[in-house]
């Protein structure tokens, strides 16, 4: 019940980044552990795509594959000794124990040339505080952090290097960013599952894309208007320069005549897969009658051996020290079809036991597993 699309537009020139809108982020993660060790993070993220990994132990930032160019400090331990700093002050200030401090610190430009900057801090993953480059202050964004923000609104140095870093730098690093050239790929995928208990089902439409014309997913089709609990989400980014969009549905598989459908558009293209009940039910159907039809088929019988060498090998069983039931089922099985008339009953019994009926049939051990008839039989009415 799936169906997918791919599409590629490739690109022929590298993408050099100068005008908007980008968006270049430093987020930052500290946590202590019962050891009081800290385990820091810091991903360098730019335009939705992870560009570099520092971590605590080397604090030597890990550019990835897909930067080209780019002027990024190459190492962070100034991020590092920041978040490690906080903890102690945080903890000081509020009397409450601090598990886990992130920071998304960078700045914005839009189309237009206009830039943003931003510095934003959050403990144990509720909001905190938030840096004003303009006023060189901190907002509170909860009760429990008033005392810090007295605390760090008096460091006024730290404050004016925190502005400089926001307002200055980091709009040059934007201006330094080179990114390799890549396809625009876009994926759909139609997913639809039974819900256990009725006769409905759950529609998923997942959408990748690294088309940021994408902008949404629709449902379309005559059984559009007749679906219950729908819902759409994203474009969420992934973090490797993708996004993802999801629309979730329910329908009824009773209405056999209606046909749901999954729409993507782009500034270049069109996507559109279909989902239609009548002819997955008639692919069921047309899968259980060939299976039906191969379990009919009997594989032809072994040819027997060459006449030499049976005649050794039944010498060899007739002087062989053997069971005489066993003595009989070995010659049986050297026979075949040519198997004498005082060894053709061992030889009946012997088929009957390793082969039985059905045994090429997936859904026969399938019901006699699940407690049905093992001679059962099922037939496929579409509606």
């Amino acid at each position: 019940m799936m169906r997918t699309i791919n599409t590629l537009v490739f690109l022929c020139l590298t993408v050099v980044v100068g005008s908007g809108p980008h968006t270049l982020e430093f987020l930052s993660t500290g946590q202590q552990t019962a050891e009081a060790k800290l385990f820091f993070e810091q991903l360098t993220v730019f335009d939705n795509v992870i560009v570099s990994k520092c971590d605590g132990v080397t604090q030597k930032e890990q550019f990835k594959p897909c930067l080209q160019k780019t002027e990024l400090p190459d190492r962070c331990e100034e991020a590092h000794d920041a978040i490690w700093e906080s903890f102690d002050t945080i903890q000081a200030h509020t009397n409450n124990s601090v598990e886990v401090v992130q920071r998304r610190r960078g700045c914005s430009r839009a189309a237009d040339g206009t830039e943003s900057a931003f510095d934003v801090w959050a403990v144990n993953g509720n909001e905190f505080l938030a840096f004003n480059p303009e006023t060189q202050t901190w907002t509170s964004n909860s009760h429990s952090s008033l005392k810090v923000k007295e605390a760090w609104d008096k460091l006024l140095t730290r404050n004016y290097a925190l502005r400089a870093f926001l307002k200055n730098f980091c709009s040059v690093m934007i201006d330094k960013i080179t990114l390799k050239s890549r396809p625009k790929h876009t994926d759909v995928r139609v997913f639809a599952k039974p819900v256990e208990h009725s006769d409905e089902a759950h529609l998923l439409c997942h959408v990748t894309t690294t088309d940021p014309s994408v902008k949404s997913v629709r449902l379309i089709g005559n059984g559009a208007t007749r679906v219950r609990g729908f819902s759409v989400m994203g474009p969420l980014p992934s973090g490797s320069g993708s996004w993802i969009l999801r629309l979730e549905a329910r329908i009824s598989l009773r209405l056999t005549h209606l046909i749901y459908g999954c729409a993507v558009q782009s500034d270049s293209h069109n996507i559109t897969i279909y989902w239609i009940i009548a002819l997955i039910l008639v692919m069921s159907c047309a899968m259980i009658a060939l299976l039906n039809i191969i379990k009919m088929r009997r594989r032809p019988p072994v040819p027997p051996p060459p006449l030499e060498l049976r005649e050794q090998f039944e010498s060899f069983i007739q002087s062989a020290t053997l069971n005489p039931e066993m003595r009989s089922i070995l010659l049986s099985f050297l026979h075949g079809t040519n198997t004498p008339e005082g060894l053709r009953d061992s030889y009946n019994q012997w088929l009957e036991m390793v082969e039985p009926e059905n045994s090429y049939d997936p859904e026969f051990y399938g019901n006699c597993r699940a407690g049905f008839p093992c001679n059962a039989t099922y037939q496929c009415n579409v509606v």
